[in-house]
């Protein structure tokens, strides 16, 4: 039996990294290892209480808020369990401390998962990355433009952001639930899936979809989670008097039922380390308009086009419109190969993950 812990330094919320891990958990054979989860202590108990479906969850001080108590705390976790596996997952050259950690008290295969190409601390990151690859480690990353950025040219793996196929495919009961939920009557609804943070570019979204609805007024934009910046859009949304034509969902276990409900994605982030709604959404039947900002490592389908954030809103209006306008009969799409044939089909790729926990 393998001991491991799993980290999102970021925190466990209804998020990407958080869902990556979720997907692959969810899918994988549990009956030779043992997973402890470490969280924060301001996060959801709705979260806490899915991780705890699978194994022990600690929740310790806030990584960021209270780093010398986190760093107390993981350290007296790593003393007391004398963990095998320690999977730490993050975004910057700052996941050194975990592993660091780690190594000192004997874990002997540390993993470090990148799931990003940028980061908010970028100076630190480049300091603390030229230590981390220089130590006796696994490296993971959710696309090569991520582990390029973290690992150089040290070797590593991409275990890419891999979705339960029949979880996303198009489902009409789960659109018309939906859409009879929030009185959707034959509105067609641009949609968006992301934490309310300046890198998802609500504001953007805002923009386009003005420009959008000027034209086309039985038009509806749809936003699912929460985050730091949520307030400030829904009092833009209000000043652009769109109260009316904007759904702010908030922050959702079943973004899947969702999908279902729209007409079209628009992802117009200005970084991504993958981007693993927009396979969500293309598996679902959408159309996809993403910024360029967005690995085209995202492509699994013609559905989907990738626009420069320096066009002008005009120009990503009108594509919309295009879009809109030329609606495919989703029932009839299936990519499932595609999905399979791209690493993505999470049936498939959970046992690389599984063979790294039991380092075969």
């Amino acid at each position: 039996m393998k001991k491991v812990l799993i980290i999102n330094t970021i925190g466990f919320g209804f998020e990407g990294i958080s869902s990556v891990i979720l997907n692959y958990i969810s899918k994988m054979d549990l009956s030779d290892l043992q997973l402890d989860f470490v969280t924060f202590n301001d996060s959801d108990k709705n979260i806490i209480k899915i991780l705890e479906d699978y194994g022990s969850v600690f929740v310790i001080p806030d990584r960021k808020e209270e780093t010398s108590g986190y760093i107390k705390s993981f350290r007296q976790l790593l003393r007391e369990h004398k963990y095998d596996v320690v999977h730490i997952n993050g975004n910057s050259g700052t996941m050194l401390i975990e592993a660091a950690l780690s190594k000192v008290y004997g874990v002997k295969n540390i993993i470090v998962h990148t799931h990003s190409t940028h980061t908010d601390h970028k100076y630190i990151s480049m300091f603390f990355k030229l230590i981390l690859n220089n130590m006796n480690i696994t490296r993971l990353g959710c696309s090569k433009e991520a582990c390029d950025n973290l690992y150089g040219n040290h070797g590593y793996t991409v275990l890419k952001n891999a979705i339960d196929y029949n979880r996303f495919s198009y489902n009409p009961e789960s659109r018309k639930k939906i859409r009879d939920k929030f009185n959707i009557k034959n509105e067609k609804v641009i949609g968006h899936c992301g934490h309310f943070t300046g890198t998802k570019n609500h504001e953007f979204i805002l923009e386009v979809f003005e420009t959008v609805h000027k034209k086309d007024k039985d038009t509806k934009l749809m936003l699912i989670s929460d985050g730091p910046r949520m307030d400030d859009i829904q009092n833009r949304v209000a000043e652009m008097n769109l109260t009316d034509s904007v759904i702010f969902v908030g922050r959702v276990n079943n973004s899947e039922v969702y999908y279902q409900a729209m007409d079209l994605f628009l992802f117009p982030s200005k970084w991504e380390g993958f981007g693993l709604v927009v396979i969500e959404a293309q598996v679902s039947g959408l159309p996809v308009i993403a910024s360029k900002g967005v690995p085209q490592s995202t492509k699994i389908s013609e559905n989907i086009e990738y626009l420069s954030l320096n066009e002008n809103i005009q120009l990503w209006a009108d594509k919309i419109i295009e879009c809109l306008n030329n609606l495919k009969d989703r029932s009839d799409i299936d990519l499932k190969e595609n999905l399979t044939n791209a690493g993505l089909n999470i049936d498939y790729e959970v046992d690389i993950l599984k063979r790294i926990y039991l380092n075969n």
